[in-house]
């Protein structure tokens, strides 16, 4: 069942209805009563789901980590018409989504509002949270760009639910799954019946009975991610990763390593990361449009003018510190440059 795009705050209507990737919000309601539009009793705080575009991608963010990200029925309904508007808008070629801090993706849903709401204290919650929660996994499931969750960290219940069902699940060594809903008087939802039973043998039966929590090695060979990646493969991750080894090697890197523009590192570091596929062609024009950036910037010609031209060897760098280098600022270095991308003659050479 496809969920829709009328949101039930607010009555507003995103994208055409009646196609088949996304229909009215009414089919996600009981057949037993009309739709009711009322108010949203349950508001977000914006911040919570920052909702931002690079280039081609569109970025999600949780933003609870003191609540190890997990979601409340506001969350959802932000994000639920953000898919829906990015399904069909041509500059968004994917969605990367993310928790905020290091200890969590996302832990689930906010399941302490549905036992409140369980008690009296909030009319309609019992069933609104779960019917919206999974409406916005079945979008996740249908979503047709490339939809890349980001796992680093517990990745549990309603956090497995907007992840695994999208087209890349990312794990890091942090990353630490688990469907714990035994443990507290339910059951594995979040579409866990399809996804636990795609695990090999029996042992999705026993992930879903016991609630055991498995690591990044075990969620691949489970097929719950797709791909892994080091979280340490980030500069501050290399720096501290080396400052734990003892070996003369770490010392002289680490030296290098603060001797060197931490802009330079950043950008060094997503070249490295982003292009192994590509050819020498390829290759060559993404370097191009990179130099065309830094030479929109300070640190080169200063880096020049340091070590070549007044030779002090005292590099002012502009930022001075890897924390100032802003995720934003290193995308800057990879954005197209239109006319001025660097063109190959095609044909044979004499």
């Amino acid at each position: 069942m496809s969920c829709g795009v009328n949101e039930v705050a607010g009555a507003r209507v995103v994208g055409p209805l009646g196609s088949g990737y996304h229909r009215a919000a009414s089919a996600c309601l009981p057949r037993s009563r009309e739709p009711e539009i009322m108010p949203d009793s349950h508001p977000t705080d914006p911040d919570e789901v920052q909702l931002e575009r690079r280039g081609g991608l569109a970025v999600v963010t949780l933003n609870r980590p003191k609540a190890l990200n997990a979601l409340t029925l506001g969350m959802y309904r932000r994000l639920d018409p953000q898919l829906v508007a990015w399904a069909v808008d041509p500059a968004i070629h994917a969605v990367l989504i993310r928790g905020a801090g290091d200890r969590a993706f996302c832990a689930g849903g906010d399941v302490r509002a549905v036992y409140e709401a369980g008690q009296g204290k909030s009319d309609g919650l019992t069933a609104d949270f779960f019917r919206e929660e999974y409406c916005l996994i079945e979008r996740v499931y249908r979503f047709p760009k490339p939809y890349i969750a980001l796992l680093s960290g517990i990745t549990m219940g309603g956090g497995a639910g907007v992840s695994i069902h999208g087209s890349h699940r990312v794990a890091t060594e942090r990353f630490l799954f688990a469907m714990p809903e035994t443990a507290i008087g339910l059951f594995p939802d979040v579409g866990a019946t399809v996804f636990l039973n795609r695990c090999p043998g029996r042992i999705g039966r026993y992930l879903g009975l016991t609630g055991v929590r498995i690591k990044a090695a075990d969620a691949l060979y489970c097929g719950l991610a797709t791909h892994y990646i080091p979280a340490a493969d980030t500069i501050e991750g290399i720096v501290a990763a080396l400052a734990a080894e003892t070996g003369d090697w770490a010392r002289e890197a680490l030296a290098s390593l603060a001797k060197a523009s931490p802009t330079s590192l950043k950008i060094t570091l997503q070249q490295l990361r982003m292009s192994a596929r590509l050819d020498v062609a390829e290759a060559l024009q993404l370097e191009y449009r990179m130099t065309q950036h830094v030479m929109q910037r300070h640190d080169f010609f200063e880096g020049v003018r340091a070590m070549l031209v007044d030779k002090d060897q005292a590099p002012k760098w502009q930022p001075a510190t890897l924390a100032e280098v802003s995720e934003d600022e290193v995308a800057f270095y990879f954005q197209p440059i239109g006319e001025r991308e660097l063109q190959f003659t095609k044909g044979r050479i004499p």
